[in-house]
């Protein structure tokens, strides 16, 4: 990750030095308006890069060259949280209903903890910044945004106990499980409807096979006692 991030800022090193985005980086972006539409370029970088990480590391790069403010810098983090959630719901289409449950319940977390934070966002980045600065001796720009995102993690888990039966009720809603449905891979689905008996036989010697493996580690774990003991003496 961090020979990753090296190489991404070194490759970027001409298009952050444009005037262009000197200027944007600079101009105040305080209103409600402008934070969404920096939480939607974190999104968009971090489905694109498929890491929130290297957002994460862009963003403290900039901080370091003093290029980007706090709030603007807090605002882009925020939303490649969100988009980082783009792997797992990507991952979940070819996986069964639990899976997919996991991975909307993952973004819909992300996007309320990212909704509330913003609108109050002056007073989440005050909190954030006291906590750093008082608990951490947090100073720099760069290590202000770093832990900025650790701090909104934190407050998403409050979040998350706050609203977790609502989106489980929902995703219920929209994606009822299937009890009728083995939750076991397609192959062995096939061997246990094609031939039980024979699925029962595989079934009896794995079991016969854990416990002859659990046998000899217990009994090693004894001898080794022993010798200890014997030892001691």
């Amino acid at each position: 990750a961090f020979l990753g991030f090296y190489l991404i800022s070194k490759n970027l090193e001409p298009l952050v030095h444009s005037e262009f985005l000197q200027a944007f980086f600079k101009a105040p972006h305080n209103d409600l308006t402008n934070q969404f539409m920096e939480a939607l370029v974190g999104i968009g970088l971090s489905i694109i890069f498929q890491s929130s990480s290297i957002i994460l590391f862009l963003v403290m790069d900039l901080g370091m060259r003093d290029l980007i403010q706090f709030d603007m810098g807090a605002s882009i983090i925020l939303g490649a949280n969100i988009g980082t959630t783009s792997t797992a719901l990507i991952f979940s289409l070819e996986h069964d209903r639990n899976v997919k449950k996991l991975a909307l319940s993952y973004f819909f977390i992300k996007v309320i903890g990212v909704l509330i934070t913003l609108f109050f966002f002056p007073y989440f980045l005050f909190i954030s910044e006291l906590i750093g600065e008082k608990l951490f001796a947090i100073t720099t720009l760069s290590t202000k945004l770093a832990f900025t995102n650790i701090f909104f993690n934190l407050v998403s888990l409050l979040w998350w106990f706050s609203f977790y039966s609502l989106i489980l009720k929902f995703l219920n809603t929209i994606l009822p499980t299937d009890n009728t449905k083995l939750v076991l891979p397609s192959v062995i689905r096939k061997i246990v409807t094609s031939n039980p008996d024979l699925a029962i036989e595989e079934l009896k010697n794995q079991i016969n096979q854990i416990e002859s493996v659990t046998k000899s580690l217990t009994d090693s774990c004894i001898e080794l006692l022993n010798i200890k003991k014997v030892n001691a003496r």
